[in-house]
């Protein structure tokens, strides 16, 4: 991966129990800002790990460690645990999910959907209106839910809380 210019990797299906030499495997990447690992990524029996993350930049673990040049060799190849365990790595599991459909998918996957521009799934928000306001000095954008012209829920998603239905409607929401 040495020199990617992708900025996530997915590892999550590496098993790495038995390598021994990681030297520059993400060397160089520059724009790498997130890489996805399972507990299988493992580095015990690593013995050359040199600039395993020279130049990484923009990397940030899973619990927001940013990239460190005194931190360049297998120390930080590890899920990250925040302060007390600092890693470059992001768990599988908190991967956000594609959108699928807004009456099944979680918040926390319409949130990212909604914060990425990624809401091509959600086909049905066609005629929605988006207003920005303040609420207690954090920014909020809300919108309402058609589903065949008929108003399903008004949405907020405020940057402090994250998405969140706040009120659902009746047919007559728009009369």
């Amino acid at each position: 991966f040495s020199f990617s210019q992708a900025t996530t990797l997915d590892v999550s299906n590496f098993d790495t129990s038995k390598v021994t030499d990681m030297e520059e495997m993400f060397y160089n990447s520059t724009n790498l800002k997130t890489i996805y690992v399972s507990d299988k990524f493992k580095t015990d029996l690593v013995t050359s790990s040199h600039y395993m993350f020279m130049n990484c930049t923009n990397l940030v673990g899973g619990a927001g460690t940013k990239y460190n040049s005194s931190y360049v060799d297998k120390t930080y190849a590890h899920i990250d645990g925040g302060t007390s365990n600092p890693g470059y790595f992001t768990a599988i599991a908190d991967k956000p999910k594609e959108p699928e459909s807004f009456a099944t998918d979680s918040w926390v996957t319409i949130s990212n959907a909604v914060k990425n521009n990624n809401t091509g799934k959600y086909s049905w928000l066609s005629g929605t209106y988006w207003t920005s306001t303040k609420n207690t000095g954090i920014l909020a954008t809300a919108w309402t839910v058609y589903e065949n012209g008929v108003g399903l829920a008004h949405v907020t998603y405020d940057e402090g809380i994250g998405i969140r239905p706040v009120i659902t409607v009746d047919k007559n929401i728009l009369k």
